[in-house]
């Protein structure tokens, strides 16, 4: 067995305690390098916090835009439903005889101007200007539209316009008064005529059907219309179209004049004729056809 001489066991020790050496100096080193990063956490973590509170007091001590918090309506969005309501109280409140909402045609009277469109005043993009509403009526006593402007927010009526010859389309209550007018009329014997020539049968019952009806201005079609259809414009004047309830059209399209609660001429489809004299709608008289509740809905029948 041979045994080791003392100059290589120290080299040995050497060796072996010098990488010992090194590892301790490495360990070392790698532990004040993670003390070192810890201190810089803790430092940055209050700053970090500290930020973050400053941030929330500046929110907080900042302006608030309301309009947007508030979902305050902006310049060019329609009117809303209390924007209406406001719009619609205002105008009640000068004039209680206004109509603020359609009511059924038996209801009418002239003595009340109907709504007849109630929208946002268009407004000009570019131009810082406030937002307004357009509230159109029609006075049937002196055959103006009456045209409110009011601002919806406020409430207030900034101007009133009254116009003649000025015609917005007809509103629901409207179409039905004028198809009323017409059945109890002396042209209603036309309306069955036209039905028969149009299916091959008997009209029995006014319910199977439907109509339209449109403004009528007399300069329209100048060569159609009677003289007291030419003079529609400065009176209200519906034209109305009827057809089945297979959408056949009647070859018949008679002319109302609403502010008479007159037909004024019993079809623009033939040659100009004379107006017939008519039943006046206001007056007392026996109905020609009678209004039945089934199911929700008027029937109307004709006389036998």
């Amino acid at each position: 067995m041979r045994v080791a001489s003392p100059c290589i066991c120290s080299t040995i020790f050497n060796r072996v305690t010098r990488k010992a050496s090194m590892q301790l100096r490495l360990t070392r080193s790698i532990f004040m390098s993670l003390c070192c990063l810890g201190s810089i956490v803790v430092l940055v973590a209050p700053v970090s916090l500290t930020s973050a509170a400053e941030a929330s007091v500046d929110n907080a001590t900042r302006p608030v835009d309301f309009a947007v918090q508030k979902n305050i309506p902006q310049k060019h969005d329609a009117l809303r439903h209390s924007e209406r309501d406001r719009v619609l109280q205002s105008i009640k409140k000068k004039h209680p005889n206004f109509k603020q909402q359609e009511s059924l045609a038996s209801n009418f009277s002239a003595e009340e101007p109907i709504l007849l469109l109630l929208e946002k005043r268009p407004s000009n993009k570019k131009q810082n200007s406030p937002r307004l509403a357009d509230a159109y009526y029609y006075d049937y006593k002196t055959n103006e539209t009456i045209h409110c402007i009011v601002n919806p927010e406020t409430g207030v009526i900034i101007e009133e316009l009254r116009t003649v010859e000025l015609q917005l389309p007809l509103v629901k209550e409207e179409i039905e008064r004028a198809f009323t007018i017409y059945l109890q009329s002396s042209h209603r014997n036309e309306l069955a005529d036209a039905y028969r020539e149009a299916t091959g049968q008997s009209l029995i019952d006014v319910s199977s059907l439907h109509f339209k009806a449109f403004i009528l201005h007399g300069s329209a079609n100048m060569k159609r219309l009677n003289a007291a259809t030419k003079r529609c414009g400065r009176s209200r004047c519906a034209k109305l179209l009827i057809h089945t309830e297979e959408n056949i059209a009647l070859n018949i399209t008679p002319i109302i004049d609403l502010s008479k609660g007159q037909v004024i001429q019993g079809n623009t489809e033939r040659s100009a004729d004379r107006a017939i004299p008519a039943v006046n709608a206001n007056s007392p008289q026996e109905p020609v056809h009678r209004h039945e509740q089934t199911n929700g809905s008027e029937q109307h029948a004709l006389p036998h």
